[in-house]
């Protein structure tokens, strides 16, 4: 049986790498059902997150998006609080 995996991805002004980030998870031979997308947004002021929703249009993965200024660590913590499955997959969007 396939282990079940957790993606978090800590995002601050990132409209140049998002959406390549994004489609890359999304483009994964991996089961979608298999994955939970979670993704901590720390403020953003440019397009990020309009591009983020416009890339999750096309798949539907599970998918959690949070607001949060506080840093790294702190944005780290709340994916790994809200995480479920066996494993936790960062990936960085900068």
């Amino acid at each position: 049986m396939k282990p079940k995996v957790t993606i978090g991805i800590c995002v601050k002004n990132a409209e140049t790498t998002i959406r390549e980030a994004v489609e890359s998870i999304l483009n994964q031979d991996f089961p979608h059902e298999l994955m939970k997308l979670i993704i901590v947004d720390g403020n953003s002021t440019d397009k990020t997150l309009s591009t983020i929703m416009n890339c999750l249009k096309k798949t539907n993965m599970k998918t959690s998006i949070f607001y949060e200024n506080e840093g790294l660590g702190k944005a780290r913590q709340i994916v790994v609080e809200n995480a479920k499955g066996d494993y936790i997959v960062w990936l960085m969007a900068t």
